[in-house]
């Protein structure tokens, strides 16, 4: 017994391990062991809450994302919904032959459009067709589309035919801002609740 006291005492000691709280060498070892065991938790602690910044950050980028693609898909309807009413509207001006009330209508509906062309928070970027590389293109276009017609001149379905090319385009935007949004887990979450 005597020899494996010892033996446990000189293991001790050769590793600088005493336990012997009257030494000043015992008291810093042991002083040692109690941060070492302190630290270790506080380590593991500041690992998860770092994890779990990092999950939360994730997940608030795509609560935005969401956020920004829902207020696009509003306001992308908001320019759908006005384009159509112009068009209705234009093509009733040109089968009125130029009605004046019609034509004080149209007016209002182009103050509208324009409104909510100029209310898009963003403009998609697009080569082709070339009206639709910016909103000032845009722009320029309806405006030139706008100051040439001529109700005598024009068709009901060429006003109807100008203004539905250009809004399958702008709701083509919102089809491809949904699937952007929809490939992440967030949709599953909000779906889910």
């Amino acid at each position: 017994m005597n020899d494996f006291r010892n033996n446990t005492e000189s293991y001790f000691q050769c590793n600088g391990c005493s336990d012997d709280l009257m030494t000043r060498k015992g008291r810093r070892t042991n002083l040692q062991k109690i941060i070492i065991l302190s630290i270790i938790p506080v380590i593991a602690l500041l690992i998860i809450i770092g994890i779990q910044v990092y999950q939360d950050e994730l997940t608030l980028s795509q609560t935005k994302g969401v956020k920004d693609g829902v207020l696009f898909s509003l306001e992308t309807g908001n320019v759908v919904h006005f384009t159509q009413i112009e068009r209705g509207t234009t093509a009733l001006y040109v089968s009125s032959k130029g009605d004046v009330l019609v034509y004080e209508n149209l007016r209002k509906t182009y103050l509208d459009t324009d409104y909510a062309i100029g209310n898009l928070s963003k403009w998609p970027a697009m080569e082709s067709p070339p009206h639709f590389v910016s909103r000032e293109n845009y722009f320029k276009r309806i405006k030139e589309y706008r100051d040439t017609l001529d109700p005598f001149n024009e068709t009901v379905k060429q006003v109807i035919q100008f203004y539905t090319k250009d809004n399958a385009l702008i709701i083509n935007w919102v089809a491809e801002s949904i699937k952007l949004l929809k490939s992440g887990s967030f949709w599953q979450q909000l779906i889910a609740t």
